[in-house]
């Protein structure tokens, strides 16, 4: 820590988050005034006043990798002008927006920016996911328009952090507490607004699972199974042609271009392609993949992961569910582990009709009873 001067705006650090007590990259916004500082947390956009005690030096290695939540703001709309004074924001357009985008699978669509955009923000199309797979995304901001909380002119200002998890990455020495983190997302930054693999179209009714894995936090993921065994026969033919497909394919996957979330396949090792997103970058030039048509996870090395999504005209054929009446684990936690071992011994690797409880978000996880 600095005791012996204050901290800096601009100046990059370690910081303990109070809601979890871990430590999160960081930037100072404002030069220290007292013992309390603001800062942003980089990796995820969200910003707080901590005790100055909280903050820590940052390592060279840490510090040299860009920030990894993107601000953005919607483009082509504004705050409705109630003649009032400037247009602002209101609390009502915050709320619905937060609620419109909150943990939910989003497209991504980059707009130019207009004149008067801020260079520090990216300006986008946000569009949301319908729950019936045969409808297509809705813009949010055509949502805000048609709720009368925003109008179609000009450039709107709320901001919308665009996250992924932090990286894995090895100590380093301390370094300069004035090392800044790069301002700008080269390939990363693209790459983040690539598609990614369908969610599975939510049951209407009855239908047959296999649960593959249970996680820490009471997730349930589960295959479904068509019980005239088509299903089954769909995805044999998928994993053929994804088989030939990656079977010519030059492998030359750049570990610096590889992000969390970022969909592709991967050479498995029982020697089968398999499609998958990344959930984690590893030492090593390793990574930590999520097979989407399985529920497991994999450690591979980059040049097993082939960045190219493969749809097969199939969805991803994993649920991820939970039971109705047990709530799952906050995240950074998990159930106990007596239950934990209980739930796998009844559900693991068995058949289940399930039965959806309640409405469901597209790609969000899905409240059943087994």
């Amino acid at each position: 820590s600095i005791s012996d001067k204050a901290w800096c705006a601009d100046q990059v650090c370690a910081a303990r988050f109070s809601e979890d007590g871990t430590w999160y990259r960081a930037r100072v916004q404002e030069d220290q005034a007292g013992s309390i500082v603001k800062v942003c947390y980089v990796d995820y956009g969200n910003h707080e006043a901590v005790p100055a005690s909280e903050l820590r030096l940052l390592p060279a290695v840490l510090a040299s990798l860009p920030a990894q939540a993107l601000e953005c703001h919607l483009s082509r709309i504004q705050p409705v002008d109630d003649g009032d004074g400037e247009p602002a924001w209101s609390d009502e357009a915050c709320e619905k927006l937060k609620v419109l985008v909150g943990d939910r699978n989003l497209r991504v669509v980059r707009k130019p920016p207009s004149r008067d955009s801020p260079q520090s923000s990216t300006s986008v199309d946000l569009l949301l996911e319908m729950a019936d797979s045969r409808l297509p995304p809705q813009s949010v901001s055509n949502m805000l328009v048609e709720s009368k909380l925003a109008e179609f002119v000009g450039l709107a200002t709320p901001r919308v952090k665009v996250q992924t998890p932090t990286r894995s990455m090895p100590p380093q020495p301390l370094a300069s507490p004035l090392i800044g983190f790069p301002s700008e997302r080269t390939t990363n930054e693209t790459a983040m607004f690539t598609e990614t693999y369908q969610a599975y179209p939510v049951p209407t009714q009855r239908a047959v699972l296999k649960v593959a894995v249970v996680d820490d936090r009471g997730f349930i993921y589960a295959n479904m199974i068509d019980e005239r065994g088509s299903s089954i026969a769909s995805v044999k033919s998928m994993s053929r042609s994804l088989q030939k497909s990656m079977a010519n394919k030059r492998r030359s996957s750049s570990y610096s271009d590889r992000f969390v979330g970022e969909a592709g396949c991967v050479l498995c090792k029982d020697g089968k392609w398999r499609r998958c997103e990344i959930v984690q970058l590893l030492t090593g030039e390793k990574l930590k993949v999520y097979l989407v048509d399985t529920g497991f996870n994999e450690v591979a090395h980059v040049l097993a992961f082939q960045p190219e999504i493969f749809q097969g005209q199939l969805p991803r054929q994993t649920l991820k569910c939970f039971l109705h009446d047990r709530p799952t684990a906050p995240k950074g936690s998990s159930w106990p582990t007596e239950t934990l071992q209980a739930l796998s011994s009844l559900v693991l690797n068995k058949l289940f009709y399930v039965y959806v409880k309640g409405d469901v978000d597209y790609g969000q996880p899905v409240p059943v009873d087994l």
